[in-house]
């Protein structure tokens, strides 16, 4: 399981992200967030007084009821009244499909399973049990089980799922995706009602490739900004070891190495051998340069992590 710097350190290397938002990286997860796009598995009409989003929805009027029906197949995004925000619906007792706003790419050394967020799971929506194979790219089709009487509305651009990455001990043979972008090839056997525009919108070329999808992530502006927090950091992580303590001590060592080499270089030309002189670099590259310079490479790159 990568851990939060585990996923920083492999985005653009084994794991691609776009749009990326750094602030739906969690500890151990990323959260990914409801798509324009989303499709109802059956007929489904709710008749009765019931609360949506500042009921701004367009909805039939009969009575003292509204009513709200939608075909099986048939998206499940409705806009607001006023246009300035959409919503995903969960009719009682469906399941719905939902693509992710997000389009991610994984090499064949990466895996991941998907899971249900706390919040969204104690609305009624159904536990989320699927996972993300190798190489995989394009959006995600999850879907949500509404298990309630009720209807329940998910704004559009929130998150809903989270998806945990894991690094494979031995990568797949094959580096090449099994799967359709957004899984649009399961479309026609789930008899989802799919416009041409949505179709070309999920496989646009630079979604279908781990290259077209990582050029995506970084030349976009949430990329850029996220590595010069990182270098800022890593500037700030450093400078905490560049103080004049730290100084001090490493011009004493200089200072001891010279010293006891001078030392060294005089006694054998009183005795007129080399023996501690060649002796002296064997022991000092052993037991003192080689330890600095392991310890600084942690350091350097645990300030990159």
């Amino acid at each position: 399981m990568l851990s939060k710097r585990d996923i920083f350190k492999e985005l653009g290397k084994n794991i691609c992200i776009y749009p990326l938002h750094i602030k739906n990286i969690k500890e151990n997860s990323i959260n990914l967030t409801i798509g324009q796009n989303a499709w109802i598995d059956k007929n489904c009409k709710v008749k009765k007084i019931y609360q949506l989003p500042n009921d701004t929805f367009s909805l039939k009027k009969e009575q003292n009821s509204k009513e709200l029906s939608i075909i099986g197949g048939n998206p499940a995004i409705i806009p607001s009244m006023d246009s300035k925000k959409k919503f995903l619906i969960l009719l009682p007792h469906t399941t719905t499909s939902v693509e992710t706003s997000e389009v991610i790419a994984v090499s064949q050394n990466i895996g991941g399973t998907f899971h249900s967020k706390v919040g969204i799971a104690a609305k009624g929506v159904g536990h989320i049990g699927t996972m993300l194979g190798p190489c995989y790219c394009g959006h995600l089709l999850i879907s949500l089980h509404n298990i309630t009487d009720n209807i329940i509305t998910l704004e559009v651009g929130e998150t809903f799922v989270s998806l945990i990455f894991y690094l494979l001990e031995t990568p797949i043979q094959e580096n090449v995706n099994s799967n359709y972008n957004g899984h649009v090839d399961k479309f026609s056997e789930l008899k989802f009602n799919v416009s041409q525009k949505t179709r070309e919108y999920l496989t646009e070329d630079w979604k279908s490739s781990f290259t077209g999808i990582r050029n995506k992530m970084l030349t976009s502006d949430a990329y850029i900004q996220f590595k010069k927090t990182k270098s800022r950091e890593n500037i700030e992580y450093l400078k905490r070891y560049l103080n004049i303590r730290n100084i001090i001590i490493i011009l004493l060592i200089i200072s001891v190495f010279i010293l006891s080499w001078f030392g060294v270089h005089w006694y054998d030309n009183k005795n007129g051998t080399t023996v501690w002189s060649e002796r002296y670099w064997e022991i000092v590259i052993t037991a003192v340069i080689v330890p600095i310079l392991l310890n600084l490479y942690k350091l350097f790159k645990r300030s990159n992590e």
